[in-house]
């Protein structure tokens, strides 16, 4: 997955996705990276973090607006992981 869903990491993605009404195991959420083995380290998932929360932080918790933003901030993290020219794929996959 492009967030992590166990553990002190999960418990805080999992509030995000919640807002948006989305389970965080939802078929957008997941992806599969070659050689990624996780866990994911805390600098990625602090800029994960960061990534979701500014995306939805004009929006309330609840409303389509946050959900549409959550799930386009995904749909662009899922892009930008699945780029070997992004930093976000090797911070992944380091653990």
């Amino acid at each position: 997955p492009i967030a992590p869903i166990y553990g002190e990491w999960g418990s805080k993605f999992e509030d995000l996705f919640d807002g948006a009404d989305m389970d965080i195991e939802a078929p957008l959420h997941p992806l599969d990276i070659p050689g990624h083995v996780g866990p994911h380290g805390d600098y990625y998932n602090d800029l994960v973090f960061k990534e979701l929360s500014e995306a939805v932080k004009d929006e309330a918790p609840g409303t389509l607006g946050y959900r549409n933003a959550l799930r386009q901030s995904l749909a662009k993290l899922r892009g930008r992981v699945s780029d070997p020219n992004d930093l976000l794929p090797l911070l992944q996959s380091r653990g």
